[in-house]
């Protein structure tokens, strides 16, 4: 039996590809139930979500294409029509039942759990990959957002997907990957304007890692760009730019309040981000200990920045640059921020959580046993926290009762 063929190769196979087992047993599998159990029965539907399964069904049934998506929550802006397109096979495969779309959320989720796993692997260390890609499949308000058909629902994966191909260009020097980034920036900024933040952040990383890409590859990540975003672009150029004016109009006024008399406000909005991002996605239980959190996490990154592990500090730099430039442009933004606004940004608390467990457990027995205690109380706290503990909202089921009983009132 110690000879056999087949052991040869189950070992070989094993040594191989473990981790990659890993992450389908223990963080893909978990992700995919959390979002796809009874989808049906727990993913919201009310009137942004009936408005988009209406356009599509006039799409499909009527041929009734659209250059525009939906209209923003504020400045009255249109967004670009890239999610109704999206949606449309979805909604047709599932024979026009808005949980088709919701799936197609549900699967865009999981691929932003792999795109984490593949940034913490390739540009820290495979236990910062598998920590914070599980701590993401966990996490109670991204299987929320990640089972619920809506635009900005979306978000963190075509954030997570941009950021991932431009570390793959900037700290690997793989420039081919710019194209990636530019079809996913198209994308995103037709998601939510909140989107526009990395117009920010990517000089910035150019800047602060004098790394400019060679032209060809730029024209490639412009091309790429224009064509994802050509949609929208063919409705302003036939209609003389006028979402383009009112979202320069809408921004242009709430830069106005970085003057002096905004300082203060600037300041407490970028500290409410700061520790609602990380307390909302991955502490759950309360702002002190995400403070407390974030303090140790700020002496650990210090350290890495001080230490002889290049890797890890172009890689931390870069999150850095990402994470502080999207809470800076949070700060500039007058208006209530919600939850979801912060989706360009889901995947940072979960990556430095999976950076600062991986760098405890590098620090001897003690480090380990921090590291694994601290995975195991933030384990604790999402899963006490899922939504799943709760009973379903059946919101879908309650608006096909209610609408047969509307028409039947209104007959009368």
């Amino acid at each position: 039996m110690e000879n056999s063929p087949f052991l040869k190769i189950m070992i070989k196979f094993l040594r191989k590809y473990y981790l990659s087992l890993i992450f389908i047993l223990f963080v893909i599998m978990p992700a995919a139930y959390m979002r796809l159990y009874r989808i049906s029965e727990y993913l919201t539907f009310l009137g942004d979500e009936g408005r988009d399964v209406l356009v599509v069904k006039r799409m499909l049934i009527d041929g009734k294409f659209t250059l525009l998506g939906p209209i923003t929550s504020v400045g009255s802006i249109y967004m670009g029509p890239v999610y109704y397109y999206l949606m449309a096979p979805f909604l047709y495969l599932w024979n026009f039942d808005p949980t088709g779309p919701a799936v197609l959320v549900a699967l865009l989720s999981l691929a932003t759990v792999f795109f984490i796993y593949r940034i913490g692997r390739e540009f820290f260390s495979p236990l910062t990959g598998l920590a914070a890609s599980f701590l993401y499949a966990i996490s109670p308000l991204t299987v929320i957002y990640g089972r619920s058909s809506w635009n900005p629902n979306i978000v963190p994966f075509f954030a997570t997907l941009y950021m991932y191909c431009l570390m793959k260009a900037v700290l690997n020097k793989e420039y081919r990957w710019l194209t990636g980034s530019g079809l996913a920036l198209g994308i995103l900024i037709q998601l939510h304007y909140v989107a526009f933040m990395f117009f920010i952040i990517t000089p910035a990383v150019f800047l602060v890692f004098k790394r400019l890409p060679p032209w060809r590859y730029l024209i490639y990540f412009i091309i790429s760009f224009f064509i994802a975003w050509s949609p929208f672009i063919l409705f302003e150029l036939r209609h003389s730019f006028i979402n383009t004016q009112g979202a320069w109009r809408f921004f242009w006024q709430q830069s106005k309040e970085a003057k002096p008399g905004g300082i203060v406000r600037i300041y407490a909005t970028i500290n409410d981000v700061t520790v609602r991002l990380f307390w909302r996605l991955v502490i759950i239980r309360s702002a002190e200990l995400t403070k407390i959190f974030l303090v140790i996490l700020t002496v650990v990154a210090a350290y890495t920045f001080k230490s002889k592990s290049v890797k890890y500090r172009a890689a931390l730099k870069f999150l850095l640059i990402w994470l502080l430039t999207g809470i800076f442009s949070f700060g500039l933004y007058r208006g209530v921020i919600y939850d979801y606004y912060l989706g360009s940004l889901f995947a940072l608390p979960f990556l430095f959580s999976g950076f600062l467990i991986s760098s405890f457990f590098r620090s001897g027995i003690t480090g380990r046993l921090s590291a694994l205690s601290l995975l195991a109380i933030l384990s604790y706290f999402n899963i006490m926290g899922t939504p799943l503990r709760l009973e379903p909202n059946n919101m879908l089921k309650n608006t096909r009762e209610i609408k047969p009983l509307e028409n039947r009132i209104i007959s009368r």
